[in-house]
């Protein structure tokens, strides 16, 4: 049997030329009897967990382009990143993305993913899902051989009006939509512009609504848009997408990634070649060079271990809580803290997803930290198992 997981917050990518917009309307489609039995262990795993999971045809459409790489190749990784971006195609816009794929004996296949989804997600929150599903192959003398499985699950915190995929040059990107919950405080854009500025634009919120503008500039390239939404434990990403800014001579992006001269991170990966990666990122924009923190280092590589003993990936641990709640525990003075995380098969990928995320690029550059921590657990030889780092950045007193 063959199992593929995965899960990201905000890996940027390229989309197609075409200008429809994002959370367009997406006409459902007839489920096969396969899907649906399918889609019934996702649905029972959510109720398990008090989920209510609706079936999203974007991320349908998304799993089915992964399955025929799979398909195509049975020892090609699950490619997170390209699921986003189809989804990207189809309109979708959550901030948060889960999958896994599953290859197995066709009559195992139902027991397979319920028990793959327990150990995968746990109690993961989710919203939405999509899967899709191969037929057996028939082997020469009539019996079912392998059938492969892909399940995406997404989680919406807010529901956005429809946002077009681009826009001119020296035009205005409209913000609208509802947030899901009560409990959300605020909500932010955070954008990275196509010149590489990162803006932060606090969107008005009122009864549940919010509305607002964003001026796209004068430079051809990407926008890379991201929606935060405070809870009262600290920033969630509750959307991401990107906005092609068009006009002439459009070209790409202007990244950290090619100011910041940097050796890529050896493969077996420390402590000590994140902090690298985060000095370098700094030193490259001309900002302080924050010092380690003792403390610092304990509170980030004990989350990090956290979230790989316990198998969950957030900011909020069910054991010791938010960022602050750790410091506060090992009585760390600080007067503003900030907390990257991520998972990926390497380091320099994994740093990657801060450089290419609006909200995790600000913290990675924020002008008023003056200490580092950083946390490492390396699982990339033990059975494909992703590397999971943490950044924490903090100011220790308040500046004149």
């Amino acid at each position: 049997m063959t199992i593929l997981v995965s899960a990201a917050w905000l890996l940027l990518g390229a989309l197609p030329a075409e200008a429809q917009s994002y959370e367009r309307y997406t006409p459902p489609e007839l489920l096969s009897s396969r899907t649906r039995a399918l889609a019934h262990v996702v649905r029972a795993y959510g109720h398990r967990h008090k989920q209510a999971l609706s079936y999203d045809w974007r991320l349908m459409r998304a799993a089915e382009r992964q399955l025929a790489l799979t398909l195509e190749d049975p020892q090609a990784k699950l490619d997170i990143e390209a699921l986003r971006a189809w989804a990207w195609e189809e309109g979708w816009t959550d901030g948060e993305l889960s999958a896994l794929a599953i290859t197995t004996r066709d009559q195992a296949l139902a027991k397979a993913l319920e028990v793959q989804l327990e150990q995968a997600f746990g109690d993961g929150e989710a919203t939405a899902m999509g899967l899709a599903v191969s037929a057996p192959v028939q082997r020469p003398g009539g019996w079912p051989d392998d059938a492969t499985v892909v399940v995406a699950l997404s989680r919406r915190l807010v529901q956005l009006a429809p946002v077009p995929k681009a826009r001119p040059v020296d035009s205005t990107l409209q913000l609208t939509g509802t947030v899901r919950t009560r409990a959300i405080r605020t909500i932010t854009a955070s954008v990275r512009c196509p010149n590489g500025r990162v803006l932060s634009v606090p969107l008005p919120l009122q009864h549940g609504q919010f509305i607002g503008a964003l001026g796209v500039g004068p430079t051809p390239g990407a926008l890379h848009v991201e929606l935060l939404i405070d809870r009262g434990l600290g920033p969630q990403v509750a959307a991401a997408f990107p906005v092609e800014v068009q006009g002439e001579g459009l070209g790409a992006a202007s990244r950290l990634t090619k100011t910041a001269a940097r050796a890529p991170a050896p493969h077996n990966a420390t402590a000590q070649d994140l902090l690298a990666l985060v000095w370098g990122a700094r030193a490259s924009q001309q900002l302080s060079l924050p010092k380690v923190g003792p403390r610092l280092m304990t509170v980030a590589q004990q989350h990090a271990q956290d979230m790989v003993d316990k198998r969950f990936f957030a900011h909020v641990s069910p054991t010791s809580g938010n960022v602050i709640k750790r410091l506060k525990k090992l009585r760390e003075p600080f007067v503003h803290v900030v907390e990257n995380i991520a998972q990926d098969g390497s380091l320099d990928d994994a740093f990657g997803q801060w450089l290419t995320s609006p909200g995790h690029l600000a913290n990675l550059v924020d002008e008023r930290v003056d200490h580092v921590g950083v946390g490492v657990v390396d699982q990339a030889a033990v059975g494909g198992r992703p590397r999971t780092v943490t950044l924490v950045l903090v100011m220790t007193r308040r500046h004149r």
